[in-house]
């Protein structure tokens, strides 16, 4: 038979794996809502990297569409500097022309 202090341990055992069942649950209750948190991080980190993936697009188009702009731009530079080069010439030839018929007797 049990005598009272052997009663007492087992009584005082049961209570400590009672509180220890319920500090169990508790950790097993934060481990789930912390996996729920590493979850929904881990979906944000995939909605960064598909938007920077985006945004990585984007501005490489952006770079490609300045390029062909700054071709444009030189071009028409090019073009108008031309043409101020040219225009004195063709300014000349014109009143050269005008001047010749302006001469002839009618």
């Amino acid at each position: 038979m049990l005598n009272s202090r052997e009663i007492n341990r087992m009584i005082l055992a049961v209570r400590e794996f009672g509180d220890l069942l319920e500090k169990t649950a508790l950790v097993v209750d934060r481990l789930r809502a912390t996996r729920g948190e590493w979850e929904a991080v881990l979906a944000d980190r995939d909605l960064l990297r598909e938007e920077s993936g985006r945004l990585s697009r984007e501005i490489a188009q952006f770079k490609e569409d300045f390029q062909i702009l700054h071709i444009r731009e030189s071009r028409w530079r090019n073009a108008v500097g031309d043409l101020n080069l040219e225009l004195p010439f063709l300014v000349d030839e014109f009143r050269t022309t005008l001047s010749r018929y302006s001469k002839r007797p009618s």
